[in-house]
C-alpha cells in the first residue's frame, strides 16, 4: 500500500492532468464556437443578447473569468488570464 507522501504526489499529478485536459477541452470548445459564429455571421451583440444593449447603447463590456485562457473571440490567442472585449 502506498504511503501518504506518495498518494499526495499522485493526487497532485492527477490534478495537474485534469486541469490541462479541462483547459484543452475549453480551448477546443471556444474555437468551435468562434467558427460557428463566423459561419453563421453571428455578432457578439447577438450572442450576448439584448441585455447588453439595454445596459448601454454606446458601450458594453464582456469579461472572461480569471484563469480562463486560450483563443480570444477572434480566434487568436488571448495571452492574458482576463480578457475584456468592448462592444460598440
Amino acid at each position: 500500500m502506498p504511503g501518504l507522501k506518495e498518494l499526495l504526489a499522485q493526487r497532485e499529478a492527477l490534478q495537474q492532468e485534469l486541469e490541462q485536459a479541462r483547459q484543452q477541452e475549453a480551448d477546443r470548445a471556444l474555437r468551435e464556437i468562434v467558427a460557428k459564429m463566423r459561419e453563421y455571421k453571428i455578432s457578439l451583440q447577438e450572442l450576448i443578447g439584448t441585455r447588453a444593449h439595454a445596459r448601454s447603447r454606446t458601450q458594453s463590456t464582456v469579461t472572461r473569468p480569471p484563469g480562463r485562457r486560450g483563443a480570444g473571440v477572434d480566434g487568436r490567442p488571448s495571452g492574458s488570464q482576463t480578457r475584456t472585449a468592448t462592444i460598440s
